[in-house]
């Protein structure tokens, strides 16, 4: 469920090359919240199966928010190098980009969550 998640993202993310105008966009941000309920569920069940032990809890946060803080700093740096290439270029298109490249990660996401190649 949760590759299909990030292939659900990917799609509507690549969807942009279609939007023309505000309506469009909105339908596309509104389809991404099924996306977001699908990795939510996934959390949920994460953190089902993490263990109870107390002197781990502080452990387990610190990977948990290592995990969730270092993607995030990888795409504002690249999603600020796109922008500045656009801008240096003259496009208008720079957030548009953005959000395909975002497609991009999510299909590396999927294909890392659906275990293809593991022994």
């Amino acid at each position: 469920m949760w590759t299909l998640a990030h292939i659900f993202f990917a799609i509507l993310m690549f969807s942009t090359l279609l939007v023309k105008d505000h309506i469009d966009g909105t339908v596309l941000i509104a389809f991404s919240d099924v996306s977001w309920v699908m990795t939510l569920q996934q959390e949920i069940a994460m953190a089902e199966l993490e263990p109870s032990d107390e002197n781990q809890a502080g452990l387990i946060t610190s990977l948990h928010n290592t995990a969730i803080s270092i993607p995030q700093i990888v795409a504002a740096l690249a999603c600020s190098a796109i922008l500045w290439v656009f801008k240096i270029v003259g496009s208008q298109d720079g957030v548009a980009c953005c959000l395909r490249a975002g497609g991009l990660a999510a299909l590396a996401a999927a294909w890392t969550s659906s275990g293809f190649g593991d022994d």
